[in-house]
């Protein structure tokens, strides 16, 4: 009677053992499949969108009215239509480019974590990504704290205002002039900064947007 039973107990430990392992290599291994499908729909999806730039370039060098039928078949990620543009998102956790880079082949550009817009007018500069949305004032002669207008958070809805004041050694910057890198309106760039010129500093304060980030970096440089 006590053999069975210490065979009985062995099998079943056998057995949880077994489940344990199966699990384990089932939660490590799903992921690393995961980014290997997302890399082989990438390169499928690049070299679709070459092909259509071919089809395109062709039918601009026919002339007026030329047409083609062209098959377009990828199985993830979504498509949109940007003026004269033709976006392919994906979101993957796999490494397929540096983040926040871009490498441009012919007529297509693939980026990642590019997702920062900038608008510039005449009395400011609003950066925007995927999670917030940051107007920064133009401003000459002011005090840090009129700088930031507004901080808008995408995901929670939530808006903040106010001020947002830089100190060094309990004072307050004062800014020369403000200035934006790349200058102007951009779509799909990795980052943007605003550069506050000081006033007797030998370094400037630097706000800087990132893709995917939901948060302003600032930096003394």
């Amino acid at each position: 009677m006590k053999k069975k039973a210490q065979v009985w107990v062995s099998a079943v430990l056998y057995i949880l053992i077994m489940v344990v392992a199966i699990t384990i290599i089932l939660n490590t291994g799903l992921p690393v499949l995961e980014k290997m499908k997302d890399k082989t729909i990438f390169v499928q999806a690049k070299n679709t969108l070459l092909t259509l730039d071919q089809y395109i370039q062709r039918i601009k060098a026919e002339g007026q009215g030329s047409q083609r039928v062209i098959p377009i078949e990828i199985r993830k990620g979504d498509f949109i239509v940007e003026g004269d543009k033709l976006l392919w998102q994906l979101e993957t956790e796999a490494e397929i480019i540096e983040p926040r880079s871009s490498i441009d082949i012919g007529n297509i550009r693939i980026s990642s974590n590019s997702d920062v817009n900038t608008v510039e007018t005449d009395s400011c500069y609003i950066l925007e990504n995927s999670k917030i949305k940051v107007n920064i004032t133009k401003c000459s002669n002011c005090l840090s704290s009129q700088l930031i207008q507004s901080i808008y958070f995408k995901d929670t809805s939530t808006l903040l205002t106010g001020n947002f004041s830089f100190k060094i050694n309990g004072q307050e910057l004062i800014i020369n002039y403000t200035s934006l890198s790349p200058a102007g309106n951009n779509t799909n760039i990795g980052s943007a900064t605003v550069t506050a010129h000081l006033i007797n500093q030998t370094k400037n304060l630097l706000l800087t947007l990132e893709g995917g980030t939901d948060f302003i970096k600032t930096t003394l440089e």
